[in-house]
């Protein structure tokens, strides 16, 4: 009969293990919830400033609810059934990473409108502003290793055959970690610093010769 502690040890791999990622994904998920909140708060706020005479604060809005809809997406692994109907309906034979690609795709659009938008509201934070391009640059950093994991030594793969696993839990934990950083450190400067708005964004025109 096993002991206590090796009935448990199935189990507890199962949740809490390298080979599997349940706790991550639930702590990713729940992680972008919080961002969500957090969005929401930095535009009620911003919607009470006086100099806003455009209404940029509804920015928050949707940035709020995209990471609202990240969220449950990364918490249901509905990306990955999609991407498998997808497959499996279509096929794609000749796409490279195929099962990868099909939800890569359109959840990257969406973080990358997402980043845009937020790298113009957060100018006011020097702060807030590096740790969200932190944050966006390790989750790109994990989306290539998911891409080719084969960029990592071979050698060292020999001596730590879970390494890439690992990797990706850290890269699935830390990257909604530091975007929930950024947003606080924002909210704390719309607080206490200033609620008004960036400046816009100045495009370049060619001169006319």
């Amino acid at each position: 009969q096993p002991s206590i502690p090796e009935q448990i040890r199935g189990p507890y791999s199962l949740v809490f293990g390298i080979g599997s990622a349940p706790a991550a994904t639930w702590m990713a998920s729940g992680l972008l919830l919080v961002a969500a909140q957090l969005s929401l708060v930095i535009g009620w706020v911003r919607g009470h400033c006086l100099t806003d005479f455009d209404g940029r604060y509804r920015a928050w809005t949707r940035v709020g609810v995209s990471w609202l809809v990240l969220a449950g997406v990364v918490g249901t692994g509905a990306h990955q059934s999609m991407a498998q109907m997808l497959v499996a309906q279509f096929g794609f034979e000749t796409v490279w990473q195929r099962e990868i690609l099909l939800w890569l795709l359109p959840l990257g659009a969406l973080v990358a409108s997402v980043a845009w938008v937020m790298d113009g509201e957060m100018k006011t934070s020097r702060t807030a502003r590096l740790l969200m391009w932190t944050s966006a640059s390790t989750a790109v950093g994990g989306l290539v290793l998911v891409l080719e994991p084969t960029l990592i030594d071979a050698a060292l793969l020999d001596r730590f055959p879970r390494l890439v696993n690992f990797l990706e839990l850290v890269v699935m934990v830390s990257a909604p970690g530091l975007l929930v950083i950024s947003m606080g450190v924002f909210l704390r400067h719309v607080v206490h610093v200033s609620p008004e708005p960036a400046p816009r964004r100045k495009w370049r025109r060619k001169k006319k010769k």
